[in-house]
C-alpha cells in the first residue's frame, strides 16, 4: 500500500462504526437503542469493580512462576497474568 492509499483509508469510517453493524449487535444482544446508548454513556469501569479471582491470582504469582518454569503449567499462563502489556 502506498502513502496516498494509506491516507485515504485512514480517513474512511472504521467498519465497527457502521450503523448497520451497531444495529446488528444491539439486536443480537437483545437491547433497545435507549438501553445501548445508556451503556455507552456510562463511565468506563475496571475489571476490579466486578467479582473475580484477581487477588488470589496475584497472591499465587510466585507459585505460578515456579510452576511455569518447571513446565507444570504453560509459560503463557504466567505471561497472561503478569507480563501482559510489557
Amino acid at each position: 500500500m502506498d502513502r496516498n492509499e494509506a491516507l485515504r483509508k485512514s480517513q474512511e469510517k472504521y467498519s465497527i462504526e457502521d450503523p448497520e453493524i451497531i444495529n446488528l449487535c444491539i439486536k443480537r444482544l437483545g437491547l433497545t437503542n435507549e438501553e445501548f446508548n445508556s451503556y455507552i454513556a456510562q463511565a468506563p469501569r475496571l475489571f476490579k469493580e466486578f467479582p473475580n479471582n484477581y487477588s488470589l491470582i496475584r497472591f499465587l504469582k510466585p507459585a505460578i512462576w515456579v510452576s511455569s518454569k518447571l513446565n507444570l503449567i504453560p509459560s503463557s499462563t504466567y505471561d497472561k497474568y503478569f507480563n501482559c502489556g510489557k
